[in-house]
């Protein structure tokens, strides 16, 4: 299996329950429409 063929998948991991909001909430939603 080619790399570029196998399934995107991310995995993010904060301190604190709004980290992702504040620290990189436009990025996750940009890979998420990207099928990431």
């Amino acid at each position: 299996m080619d790399v570029l063929d196998s399934p995107r998948r991310m995995l993010l991991v904060h301190a604190h329950p709004d980290d992702e909001t504040i620290g990189n909430g436009a990025s996750m939603a940009t890979y998420a429409a990207a099928g990431v």
